[in-house]
């Protein structure tokens, strides 16, 4: 069977649907942009999930050490020691005994997988199947379904914009607010349940608590302090990107949880007295000169809203060169939400974050001088697996 052609065409749910109905074997190439990932099928079913452009953090070493399985040390120790005798890592790694079979095969099923549903987000890219007899991964376990896989597929992308709207990225933190219900603890049923089983002499007996938090929420609310991100959450839940930031959403909407407030550092110049009001002698000089700076960033921001972008080049250079550095830092900020929301447009309209900044500029959503307003140097960007790293400049 020839099948090749474009996803727009042809979307990854068609193409999953027809090699599992048809039940056949062979290597599925999907090509968009940068990315290329390799799955293959035996017998219409996934045994194996290559990405030929996978980022630093989505490899199977660093996934181990950022779960803190490993440690750095190790994972270099066992990489040298891979590129000495040319065996698997995970070889090497179950050798040494610093990682069981049984927990090196979660995580490899766990990267396939995240690899697989990621393919979900692509609305553009090739793709191209080839019938060929194919080599399961030994690491992988038992096979997907490719009906499993469609339905798994399918509800990501209905609940996961819900999700965002609570998860707004992989920088939040939390704090506990209030402990889980007792999974265990059960009740009499009460007037309700002994009306609904009228002929039955025995009240039925119903669990407590709330049915919306499951053994994924459980194993989150397990693992939050305020000290770790969403991020590293999901590192540290070994339950996949999705499952991590359904049960975060769902902890915030019951109230298990909330998202932690950062409190601004005090001067510490001693702060004065002016009739009730209380101010600091550092600060005092620059007040007028904030409340006239975050003007203008109202100014600009709200332009933006109207012609559908802010553009810094309407402030004049001088007025980035002689603004004091409390405004500097306010309007910094607020540059850096209109990076990170060109920076979701374009992973919407993509299906991944762009490698570097450059991209929001190619593709219209900012210009060049958007990248370093108000400061001489630029915005520094790292793409970190499926999140990223947004640093402004010093003021």
């Amino acid at each position: 069977m020839a099948l090749r052609g474009t996803l727009k065409d042809f979307g990854i749910a068609d193409i999953f649907q027809l090699i599992g109905h048809q039940t056949k074997t062979g290597i599925l190439l999907l090509k968009n942009r940068d990315s290329e990932v390799k799955v293959s099928f035996k017998e219409g079913t996934v045994v194996k999930v290559e990405s030929q452009t996978r980022q630093k953090k989505e490899l199977l070493g660093h996934m181990l050490v950022r779960a803190e399985v490993l440690t750095d040390q190790q994972l270099e120790e066992a990489l040298t020691n891979q590129r000495r005798s040319l065996r698997r890592l995970g070889d090497v790694l179950t050798q040494n005994g610093w990682i069981t079979k049984e927990l090196l095969g979660s995580f490899a099923r766990l990267q396939a997988t995240e690899t697989i549903y990621r393919l979900f987000s692509w609305e553009s890219g090739t793709y191209e199947f080839e019938q060929k007899d194919v080599a399961p991964d030994p690491d992988f376990g038992e096979a997907l379904r490719a009906e499993s896989v469609l339905m798994e597929g399918f509800r990501m992308v209905d609940e996961w914009p819900m999700i965002r709207k609570k998860i707004t990225g992989y920088g939040m933190c939390f704090a506990t607010m209030k402990p889980l219900p007792d999974e265990a603890a059960e009740d009499d049923g009460g007037f309700d349940d002994a009306f609904g089983e009228m002929g039955d002499d025995k009240p039925k007996k119903k669990k407590k608590g709330d049915p919306d938090i499951g053994a994924s929420e459980r194993k989150v609310f397990a693992l939050v302090t305020p000290e770790r991100d969403v991020q590293k959450l999901i590192d540290l839940g070994r339950i996949g990107e999705f499952e991590t930031c359904k049960a975060l959403s769902v902890l915030l909407q019951k109230g298990y949880i909330a998202t932690k407030t950062v409190e601004a550092k005090r001067p510490t110049t001693p702060p004065i007295e002016h009739g009730g009001l209380v101010t600091d002698k550092s600060f005092a000089p620059t007040l007028a000169w904030s409340f006239v700076g975050l003007v203008a960033v109202v100014l600009v921001v709200g332009l933006g809203i109207f012609v559908g972008r802010a553009d810094v080049s309407l402030l004049p250079r001088s007025f980035a060169v002689t603004t004091p550095p409390a405004v500097k830092a306010a309007l910094l900020s607020a540059q850096r939400e209109r990076i990170t929301l060109a920076l979701e447009t374009l992973r919407l309209e993509e299906g991944r974050y762009p490698d570097d900044l450059q991209a929001l500029v190619r593709a219209g959503l900012l210009q060049a001088s958007d990248l370093q307003f108000p400061a001489e140097a630029p915005f520094s960007y790292h793409v970190q697996g499926p999140s990223y790293e947004l640093v402004p400049p010093l003021p």
